[in-house]
């Protein structure tokens, strides 16, 4: 698929990138403690700027636009439904890691809400008990001891690491989702996903932009802890996954 290539082929240019940077050597690091790495700041900077840029000129406009609209029990089922399709993934990512409980929850959830809950729309099985943990291959990587790698901001997608941006392709191939449907399909549900999250972002985003020194470090500090907290299954207290 054209999309999947496309997050192949992104990887290779950021594996080269990094190789190529002269302070691109780094030592995978567990510790919170430890200095984020950040070798290619100045390009991040540069496409951080551009991501601002085409937030404020469209995305952040449409996220408004989509929450004035939409009403909120509407905005409620399609974040639910988008959720909902991450289940395969969290659940092929929960046997990775031998998480039995996990690997039961989310077999459970997906299996209650794409019948009972009608392909999602109702998050039945979370008033049964049965609550949503997100795991993608990131994460597993990092539950076997894989550091973060060096920080990079991509355009338009935003904050990630060159473990996470390996997780993802990974996670793509194991998607079943991208194998029955085409390119528009899986086009159409990243577009969504991606409104669903600015929309959860609004407030956090503007307050970080109005009273930080340094919107850039803030971001790239606040992304990091949050995968660090969902690598040990915690909650962030800045980011909502």
């Amino acid at each position: 698929m054209y999309f999947r290539n496309v997050a192949i082929a992104l990887t290779l240019v950021v594996s080269f990138l990094v190789c190529v940077s002269p302070q691109s050597s780094y030592a995978y690091k567990t510790s919170e403690d430890s200095k984020i790495s950040d070798p290619l700041e100045s390009v991040n900077r540069v496409i951080y700027g551009f991501n601002m840029f085409l937030d404020k000129i469209l995305i952040k406009p449409v996220a408004k636009a989509y929450k004035k609209v939409v009403p909120e029990v509407g905005r409620k089922g399609i974040s639910n439904v988008l959720q909902n399709l991450t289940e395969p993934v969290t659940f092929a990512n929960s046997i990775l890691q031998a998480d039995a409980e996990n690997t039961f929850t989310t077999f459970w959830r997906f299996a209650i809400n794409s019948t009972v809950g009608i392909a999602g729309l109702f998050d039945v099985a979370k008033h049964g008990g049965l609550e949503h943990r997100g795991e993608d291959l990131g994460q597993t990587f990092g539950k076997y001891g894989i550091g973060n790698g060096p920080y990079l901001m991509l355009p338009v997608i935003g904050p990630s690491n060159t473990r996470d941006i390996f997780g993802s392709v990974g996670d793509s191939f194991m998607d079943p989702y991208n194998y029955m449907v085409d390119d528009y399909g899986i086009a159409g549900r990243n577009i969504l996903e991606g409104v669903d999250t600015r929309v959860e972002l609004l407030g956090l985003l503007d307050d970080i932009e109005e009273s930080s020194l340094d919107p850039y470090a803030t971001i790239r500090s606040l992304y990091t802890q949050k995968r660090n907290d969902e690598i040990r299954n915690g909650k962030s207290s800045a980011l909502k996954k």
